[in-house]
This record gives C-alpha cells, structure tokens and sequence, in this order.
C-alpha cells in the first residue's frame, strides 16, 4: 500500500511537472508572437520588416542566389534560411544582419522612421554613378542632394507657388 502511494505521488507530481513545463512554452510562444504581432502598436514592426525582406528578395533576385547559396554564406541549412525569410522564424538582429550580408546587402537601423529612406532600386546604379562621379560615397551624396534641393527650395518658395490674393493670376482660374 504504501509502494501505491508513492508511485500515484511520483505520477501526480510528473503530471503537474508537465502541466507547468507546457504552460511555460504557451506562455514563451504567446510572448513570441506579440514581438511581432499585426496590432496597430507594431504595425510599424511588421512595415519595417516587410520592407526589410522585399529588399533580401531584390539582393537575392539581382545576385542569382537560391536559398542554398545564402545558407553556405551564413553557415546554416537551407531550412533555416527558408524560415528565416518566410517569417516562420522571429529573427534576431544577428540573423538580419546576417542574412544582409550574405545577399550582399547592408542592414542600417534609424529611430528616425519617416525621415530615413530607402532609395528606389531602379535607381541604385544611377546613384553610384553619381557619387563616384563627385568623389563621394553613396551616403554623403544623397545628403547633399536632399540638403541642396530642400534649401533650394525654402530660399526660392515663390517660384513653386501661386499667391491666390493677387489678382494678376485670375486668369489662370477662368
């Protein structure tokens, strides 16, 4: 009898191990998911790495790389790289980076959201050109350029604009 005892004791403490082991994992998997969940508080999360991917595509599109080849450049399996890039994974700023590299790309992260942009791919080569042309790098000069044009424009506003309170231009309203 009391061999029985002991035994339902050891099942009954199995049992609330397991419980308590399988809670913690919900628990680990709930957390997970939030990171990266499509609320409206990280919506900008989800834009952010969207983006990030559609540029991993473009790099591994214009490269001629399969999945395989950015594996061996990472040091992984193609699996990996497959749940990476598909979102099965919650990727870490390691892996980005990572990842990044191996498409022949470069990760930059900015607290400054709208005004950090991302040139259009169309016209990356354009933009190289230009700046080896001036001796700079591509950083510098499209620094340059956006600083040159906006004072240009807070100098010179009337020339992109049309003052509705002098009557000259009522011909131009019918």
């Amino acid at each position: 009898m009391i061999l029985q005892q002991t035994f339902d004791t050891k099942s009954f403490l199995d049992k609330n191990i397991d419980e308590k082991i399988l809670e913690e994992r919900n628990q680990e998997k709930i957390i997970q998911n939030e990171e990266f969940d499509n609320t409206p508080d990280n919506s900008d999360e989800l834009s952010a790495l969207s983006v990030f991917m559609d540029d991993i595509e473009q790099l591994k599109e214009k490269n001629k790389m399969k999945q395989g080849d950015i594996a061996e450049k990472m040091n992984t399996t193609q699996s990996a790289v497959s749940r990476l890039i598909s979102a099965r994974a919650n990727p870490t700023c390691k892996q980005l980076t990572a990842l990044a590299k191996a498409v022949g790309g470069k990760i930059a992260f900015s607290a400054f959201g709208d005004y950090s942009i991302t040139a259009p791919v169309d016209l990356h080569d354009d933009i190289k050109k230009l700046a080896e042309k001036e001796n700079k790098d591509i950083t510098d000069y499209l620094q340059d350029l956006l600083r040159d044009r906006i004072e240009k424009e807070m100098q010179y506003p009337e020339k992109w604009s049309v003052d509705f309170t002098d009557n000259s231009n009522e011909e131009l309203c019918g």
